[in-house]
């Protein structure tokens, strides 16, 4: 499990701090599913899976896969993608992980 950094411009910094902001202020999350948002909110070489992002945040990995399905319940993962998609388009490389397709109930694709 290795994480490094990729080139990032600054507004998507930028706008990967203020969702993960968000998510601290959004009352209807867990904290299981911020601590989750929080390190996918990260400059990943690859796409983590369910169990990666289990150890990281100190979660149990039964209750990982519920945190995954709240931030895609709350749009978190779309914007996620969406922040990504538009640091490729602008030539910088963004989370990879959100890249891709949703999260499957055994994980993430890669």
């Amino acid at each position: 499990m290795t994480r490094r950094p990729r080139p990032f411009d600054q507004q998507g910094l930028d706008r990967l701090r203020r969702l993960c902001d968000l998510a601290a202020a959004d009352v209807e999350l867990t904290t299981d599913a911020r601590v989750i948002l929080n390190h996918l909110a990260q400059p990943w070489d690859h796409t983590p899976s369910a169990e990666e992002l289990a150890t990281l945040s100190r979660i149990p990995a039964a209750r990982t896969p519920a945190a995954l399905a709240e931030l895609d319940a709350h749009g978190y993962l779309a914007q996620l993608r969406a922040i990504a998609r538009d640091c490729r388009f602008n030539g910088v490389r963004g989370v990879s992980m959100v890249s891709g397709s949703p999260p499957l109930a055994s994980g993430w694709r890669r």
